[in-house]
């Protein structure tokens, strides 16, 4: 999906929708799936995933740092803390350009928030330093607390100090650093950072740094590992493209295949970082059906969307 659209400004809302129940269910398994992760909760139509890794953390801080069990949930709360900080100021800055937040995730790493890409330099710039602004103000605030109050004399006290201040600062030093994740495809601030600036200094015309993966039309999603739903027979194949919009993906899968709009933009995220998804139906008529709606759609409004019908019991 290109990133260069206005996801999230005027997606068009339709009357309650029904799924089959068999959809219902698939479309269920694939938003929790979530590369390894559960959602644990949806804040503002924010979907929040919570990653396997992120309880598996502390439990290597416990085995390594040979931290007594009250210490390691200390150092794990502030921790914690100091992610979803970060996280949330990437989420703020991007709600207060208008942009649409699709998710946020947490892990024993770090976070990751998948939004629409900002529409400027100076927005992308602010998006993309709001989490290492947030870490830094918690450290330059630590520092001050413990100059004017004086360390603290509770276990959680120091704990929360040392983490704000040296895993903090640690931190913010990693994610200064340029490096682009293949195949997560994403990077870190750093890369973020690095990549526009770089764009800047060499003239070149605003492009945020391509998040997406785009696979080619003749790509047969069932033919490629870890794409394949589990007991998948028959349905539709979707492919990303750098044509058509976002919002136009959400509104038309909401549309025909009569599903939420949490689902929809979970499907279109989907589409968007792994290149393509496939949709499991409970009939090949169906599933024909639909990809034919989608495809005529699309069409009609411009845009080249790949979508079709598959059957692995049958040729494409």
């Amino acid at each position: 999906m290109g990133e260069k659209n206005n996801l999230g400004h005027n997606i068009r809302v339709h009357g309650t929708a029904r799924t089959t129940p068999p959809v219902t269910q698939a479309l269920d398994a694939m938003i929790k799936k979530e590369a390894g992760s559960i959602k644990i909760i949806t804040l503002k139509g924010v979907p929040v995933y919570l990653h396997w890794s992120f309880p598996a953390a502390g439990l290597v801080l416990y085995i390594f740092a040979k931290f007594a069990i009250p210490e390691t949930i200390y150092y794990c709360i502030a921790f914690t803390f100091l992610i979803i900080l970060h996280e949330i100021g990437h989420a703020t800055v991007a709600h207060y350009q208008g942009l649409k937040v699709f998710s946020i995730k947490f892990s024993g790493a770090g976070g990751l928030c998948k939004t629409e890409s900002p529409k400027s330099f100076i927005a992308a710039i602010l998006f993309a330093s709001a989490g290492i602004f947030i870490q830094i103000v918690i450290l330059l605030s630590t520092v001050l607390y413990l100059r004017v109050i004086g360390n603290p004399n509770s276990v959680f006290g120091k704990c929360l100090a040392i983490t704000f201040i040296y895993a903090n600062a640690a931190m913010v030093i990693l994610n200064l650093i340029p490096q682009k994740r293949h195949r997560q495809n994403y990077g870190t601030d750093g890369y973020l950072l690095w990549k526009l600036t770089s764009n800047r200094i060499f003239s070149r015309s605003y492009v945020f740094p391509d998040t997406s993966a785009t696979l080619s039309p003749k790509t047969q999603l069932t033919q490629l590992e870890g794409y394949m739903p589990q007991a998948f027979k028959t349905g539709i194949e979707i492919l990303n493209d750098n044509n058509t919009t976002m919002e136009f993906v959400v509104s038309t899968l909401k549309i025909h295949m009569e599903i939420s709009q949490e689902e929809a933009i979970a499907i279109m995220v989907d589409i968007h970082t792994k290149g393509g998804i496939l949709i499991p139906f409970p009939s090949y008529e169906k599933a024909c059906d639909v990809a034919i709606a989608i495809t005529s759609d699309a069409k009609s409004n411009g845009y080249r969307i790949i979508c079709r019908a598959v059957n692995v019991q049958q040729p494409l």
